[in-house]
């Protein structure tokens, strides 16, 4: 299995003297079928974490920014914004278009990257404030299961 690095296997295919060589194409298919694998491991993940947390009593929030994970992988990981992220990766100079796809590839990250940012002080502010009152919740939470 081949690593799934943009280019990597563009760059190998270039010095290889197989005229059967591999291409582009199957790195699409590969980053379509690990890409979802890993967000299911990782919301799984943070399924049975807070399950545990729970049950052991402790406080199961976190400041990791689901809503904003999701809503970036919802962006990202569908054929227009793999898309645009792949044509603004690679530069070609005939691409008359390129400088319109990178703005536009950069505007968007950023845009993330500031909800990811709100989204982790709303949370932390939200943990410090259930810490500091007690967390009655917490007891409920822990006897009910």
């Amino acid at each position: 299995m081949t690593p799934v690095i943009p280019g990597f296997v563009a760059a190998i295919a270039e010095h290889s003297t197989n005229p059967y060589s591999i291409g582009t194409e199957q790195t699409y298919i590969k980053l379509e079928l690990i890409v979802p694998a890993m967000l299911a491991v990782l919301v799984q993940w943070g399924l049975v974490r807070r399950r545990w947390l729970r049950v052991m009593g402790e406080e199961e929030l976190t400041i990791w920014p689901w809503v904003s994970t999701v809503v970036a992988a919802i962006v990202i990981l569908n054929p227009v914004g793999l898309a645009f992220l792949t044509d603004s990766i690679r530069h070609s100079p005939t691409d008359l278009l390129w400088q319109l796809f990178a703005i536009s590839t950069v505007i968007v990250l950023v845009v993330l990257l500031v909800a990811a940012s709100v989204e982790c002080y709303i949370r932390d502010k939200i943990l410090r404030r259930r810490l500091a009152s007690g967390s009655p919740n917490l007891s409920q939470a822990a006897r009910s299961d």
